[in-house]
C-alpha cells in the first residue's frame, strides 16, 4: 500500500513538473517568434537629407544644400509610393567654388561627382521645407498626374526640390513619356502644400 502511494505520488509529481516545463517550454517559444514587421518606412526626401548633410560637412564644413531630385519608374500609384528610389543631393562649398552630389540610399551615402561652381547662389532656406516628398507624390497624382501616368505607362515620375526663379523654395514634380513628346509637371510650395503652376 505505502509502495502505491509512493508510486502515485511521483507518478503526480512527474506531471507537475510536465506541465510547468510544458509551459514555460511554450513561453519561451512564443517570445522568440518573430515579430510581424510593420510596413516598410517610405525613404522619403526628408529622411534622406540628415545622412547627406554629415556627409557633406565631412567633405566641406561650409557646404550648404542647393537641391534634391529623385526620380521613380514604378509608375503605378502603388510603385510611386512604396517603391525605393534614390535620392541626389547637391551642395555647394563657397570656400571651395565646387558643387558636390551626394547619391543616398538606405544603405549607403556616396559622392558621386564633383564640378567647379560657376556662380555661388543662397541655399535652401530649410525651415521653408515642410512638405516632404510623399505629399509632393499625392499631389501630383491629384492634379492630372494619375490620369497621364495610366495614358503613358512607360512614363516615370521626377522631383526635383529648388529655389524657383523668384526665389521661392518649390517642388517640382513632373512626368515624360519616352514614346511621345507629351509632358505634365506639377509645382508646389514646399511650405504650404499649395500648386503655384
Amino acid at each position: 500500500m505505502k509502495d502505491l502511494r509512493a508510486n502515485l505520488l511521483l507518478w503526480g509529481l512527474a506531471g507537475v513538473v510536465v506541465v510547468v516545463y510544458g509551459a514555460l517550454g511554450y513561453y519561451v517559444f512564443q517570445s522568440r517568434r518573430p515579430v510581424a514587421s510593420s510596413p516598410e518606412t517610405a525613404f522619403t526626401a526628408q529622411i534622406a537629407y540628415p545622412l547627406a548633410e554629415g556627409a557633406a560637412k565631412e567633405w566641406r564644413d561650409d557646404a550648404y544644400l542647393l537641391s534634391a531630385t529623385a526620380a521613380w519608374s514604378q509608375n503605378t500609384e502603388k510603385g510611386l509610393r512604396e517603391g525605393k528610389t534614390s535620392w541626389a543631393f547637391y551642395f555647394l562649398s563657397p570656400l571651395a567654388r565646387q558643387i558636390r552630389v551626394f547619391s543616398v540610399t538606405p544603405e549607403e551615402v556616396a559622392g558621386t561627382r564633383t564640378m567647379d561652381a560657376l556662380s555661388i547662389p543662397s541655399g535652401i532656406d530649410l525651415s521653408r521645407w515642410q512638405v516632404d516628398s510623399p505629399e509632393v507624390i499625392r499631389l501630383f497624382l491629384k492634379g492630372g498626374g494619375q490620369g497621364f501616368l495610366d495614358q503613358h505607362p512607360d512614363a516615370s515620375l521626377h522631383l526635383r526640390l529648388a529655389a524657383d526663379e523668384e526665389g521661392r523654395l518649390v517642388w517640382m514634380a513632373s512626368s515624360l513619356s519616352s514614346g511621345s513628346t507629351e509632358s505634365l509637371s506639377v509645382v508646389i510650395d514646399t511650405q504650404t502644400g499649395e500648386v503655384i503652376g
